[in-house]
């Protein structure tokens, strides 16, 4: 009985671990159509304009915004990359910003694809 119970404990756990996804391979972005990313995406480059075009209206993310939450230089934003908090919000829950312009609740996928690899690759200036 022993052996049967440890058995099927043994068939349990190698199942468990043959389903477990390697979060790696989630975490890298699905390639978009005809979304042209550059291969060293930087704060400079890319981001810097796209928190100016978006971030900074109405005064959310902009000089006027509370400590800790003005994105017009690298180090406010490169702190929540660091924490976390700026994948959770932008990338996964896709809740910021939390109004574009142009009515949309989120970046288009092509942006999102940048913004992804801007992540992976340590968020450089």
């Amino acid at each position: 009985m022993k052996l049967l119970i440890g058995l099927i404990i043994t068939i349990a756990i190698v199942i468990a671990n043959g389903c477990r996804n390697d979060l790696s391979e989630l975490a890298q972005p699905a390639p978009v159509a005809n979304c042209d990313t550059i291969d060293a995406i930087t704060y400079t480059n890319f981001v810097k304009n796209l928190i100016k075009t978006t971030c900074s209206l109405n005064g959310c993310h902009d000089i006027s915004a509370p400590p800790g939450y003005d994105y017009t230089f690298y180090a406010g934003i490169k702190a929540k990359v660091d924490n976390g908090t700026f994948e959770n919000r932008v990338l996964k829950l896709k809740e910021m910003p939390s109004q574009l312009s142009t009515g949309a609740r989120s970046l288009d996928a092509c942006t999102l694809l940048k913004l992804r690899k801007w992540v992976n690759n340590g968020a450089p200036e």
